[in-house]
Order: C-alpha cells, then sequence, then structure tokens
C-alpha cells in the first residue's frame, strides 16, 4: 500500500484546504477506510483528492492521475494524517458525466450563496474605489434575484436566464443567425452565467476572479446535477437567488424549485378526478422560518397549496399571513386552498443537499467510507 499525506496545520498548500464547512477530522479519522479520487495532480507531487464533499489538498508519495479512483486506510502521525491508499480497488465505469461531477461537485455552493459572496467583494471595490467600475456588475446581479410578490412571468424570465441553459442558447442563437440573419446577442448578455463570464475574462488575478470563479462554478454543478437526475429520470431542479426577507442586510439564500409532474392533456388521472395538471415544490431556507417547503398543485385554474415548516412558531407567523395572500389571489379569479403543517425533519432536507440524486448513490460519487 502506498500514501497520501493530507497536511492538516503543516506547510501551506496551493489549493484552498477544504469545501465551506467542512470538517476534515469528522471524517478523515484514523482507522477508517475512505473513498476517493484525484481531481488534479501536479508534477511536484501535490495533488487534490475528493472524499465525500470534500476537496482535500495532499502530497502523494506515488504517481497519480486525474479521474483515478482509490480506497485509503486513515492513519495519524502527529498533526498529519497519512490515507494509506488500498490495492485491489475495482474503478467503475468512467464516462464524461461522471468526470465532470467529481471534478465540480465537491466544495460547490448554491447560486444564492455565491453571488452573495460575489456582492460582497463588489461592494468592498466599490467602497475603495480604483479601477473598474463595480456598480455596473452589482446592478446586472440584482436582476437575477427572486423577490417576494414577483410574478410567475418574472420566475420564468429568472430561471431562463439563471445561467444553466446559456450553451443551448448559444447555439440556438448560432442557427438560427445562420438560417435568419437573427442576432439574439443582446438577450444572451442578460444571462447569468454569460455576464460572469464575460467580467471573469477582465478579472485577472484577484479576489474578484476567486469570487467570479466561484459563482460559474456553482451554476455548472447545477447543470451536471440536472444531468444526473435525467440519466435516473428524476424531475430537474432550478435555483435562483432569493433576498432574505425582514432581515436587512441577510446574505442571500437559495430558492429550489422543482417541477415534479405534468398530467397530460386529456388525462383525468388515477382516481378521475383532483389530480393536478402540473406541481411545482419550492424549498428554501429563511433566518427567520427555517427550512420551509411549499409544494403548489395547479388544475384548471384551482391551486391547491400546502406549506411545511419545522416548528409551531414558524407555522403561526406563515398562517398569519395567509389571509392576505389568499385574498390577493381570489381577487385575480384564482381558486386557492392553501394550508401550513408541521413537516418532518426528512421532508425538509437542505435545498443544497445532493445525496438524494439517484445517480450520485448508484455512482458512489460522495461515498466517504467504503
Amino acid at each position: 500500500m502506498e500514501s497520501l499525506a493530507q497536511n492538516i496545520g503543516g506547510p501551506a498548500t496551493p489549493r484552498p484546504a477544504l469545501s465551506q464547512g467542512a470538517d476534515t477530522r469528522a471524517v478523515l479519522q484514523a482507522g477508517r477506510v475512505v473513498a476517493g479520487h484525484v481531481i488534479e495532480s501536479h508534477a511536484n507531487g501535490s495533488v487534490l483528492v475528493s472524499i465525500g464533499n470534500m476537496r482535500v489538498p495532499a502530497r502523494a508519495q506515488v504517481a497519480l492521475e486525474p479521474g483515478q479512483r482509490f480506497l485509503a486506510m486513515v492513519e495519524a502521525s502527529g498533526e498529519v494524517l497519512i490515507l494509506r491508499v488500498m490495492t485491489g480497488d475495482k474503478t467503475p465505469v468512467d464516462s464524461a458525466l461522471l468526470n465532470a461531477l467529481r471534478a465540480l461537485l465537491p466544495g460547490a455552493s448554491s447560486s444564492g450563496a455565491a453571488l452573495g459572496e460575489l456582492l460582497a467583494v463588489l461592494k468592498v471595490m466599490n467602497a475603495k474605489g480604483g479601477e473598474g467600475d463595480p456598480r455596473v456588475l452589482m446592478d446586472q446581479l440584482t436582476e437575477h434575484l427572486f423577490r417576494p410578490g414577483a410574478r410567475g412571468s418574472d420566475l420564468a424570465s429568472l430561471i431562463q436566464r439563471a445561467g444553466t441553459r446559456l450553451e443551448a442558447a448559444l447555439l440556438a442563437a448560432s442557427l438560427k443567425r445562420g438560417a435568419q440573419g437573427g442576432d439574439d446577442s443582446q438577450e444572451l448578455r442578460r444571462d447569468l452565467k454569460a455576464r460572469l463570464l464575460m467580467a471573469r475574462s477582465s478579472a485577472g488575478e484577484s479576489p474578484l476572479a476567486d469570487a467570479l470563479t466561484k459563482a460559474i462554478r456553482s451554476i455548472e454543478s447545477e447543470q451536471v446535477l440536472n444531468l444526473a437526475r435525467a440519466a435516473s429520470s428524476e424531475p430537474h431542479r432550478f435555483s435562483v437567488p432569493f433576498p432574505d426577507p425582514g432581515v436587512e442586510g441577510a446574505p442571500w439564500t437559495t430558492a429550489f424549485l422543482t417541477f415534479t409532474r405534468r398530467r397530460e392533456e386529456g388525462s383525468s388521472g388515477e382516481d378521475g378526478e383532483g389530480e393536478a395538471s402540473c406541481r411545482f415544490r419550492l424549498d428554501v431556507k429563511l433566518s427567520k422560518l427555517g427550512a420551509v417547503r411549499a409544494e403548489l398543485g395547479l388544475n384548471e385554474g384551482r391551486i391547491k397549496l400546502v406549506i411545511g415548516v419545522a416548528d409551531e412558531r414558524a407555522r403561526a407567523l406563515l398562517e398569519g399571513a395567509l389571509p392576505s395572500y389568499l385574498e390577493a389571489l381570489s381577487g385575480k379569479g384564482m381558486e386557492v386552498e392553501a394550508a401550513v403543517r408541521l413537516a418532518h425533519k426528512d421532508e425538509l432536507l437542505d435545498g443544497e443537499a445532493v445525496h438524494g440524486v439517484q445517480f450520485l448513490s448508484e455512482h458512489h460519487l460522495l461515498d466517504e467510507s467504503a
């Protein structure tokens, strides 16, 4: 068996030691067997490996190639942890999707968190003055926020411009331009990923460049996760940045929208009636209410809304706010049935968690232990 040494409290490495919030020692406990793969390998012997949802820089005593998978026994030597690589590991089937997931998933932030960090960097730059105009990008970022009270058409526009469909939009625009002489450049410039890429191309090496790279990475992670969901016939999930309402200066959170079902036209459902023609689920975590899951069903102009919350306090707050929302919807000719209930903690999973994606579990992409 060969070894990798992970420097905890030791010499600095050229990469961040861990994904934000990760607890290395909670996972890398002496005597434990962990599963990992190599993300990067450098000529000086340094490597970047992924274990579970963490990125860990290490020193390798043997040659390792990017994409290589391994099992390793964790050993402790003072402040240094040794990953003793075990031989005989069966390498799983490889694919472009698996490689993209392995490279992008560890340490990826949600869009709201990544864009909130980017906005904070821009605010510091704006206060200091100097080269460039951070206000332009700051204003552009706020155009991608899903604000309370926004209309359905506004949300649809945000999802279209959230960056996950940029490549498809570029291809469609290119084909359209070739066939009809059309020009969609202005619309494409309003795409979030396009804006971030253009800003990154001129940022050089700076804290701004790092924040932009992290924001781009959050979008690309969502893109490959939706490919993984499609591979297992699971519904896609879309995310939009969401300002935490009622909290001045609070960091942006993320609203996760999952489109779960659409009934075919002419179908009456299994029981012949009461079946929603389409369903949406919205997951968001708020500082005042905690985790919230809203499930909404639409059927021939009727809306059924069920909101799940974690505790009685959150339920009381939302039940107090419901009448005004129901009145506004009823005034638009909609028939609305709404309720707030206490949800089991398993229902209110962290929207940023990806362990529920079937493709990931089938291919052991986020396994910590063997």
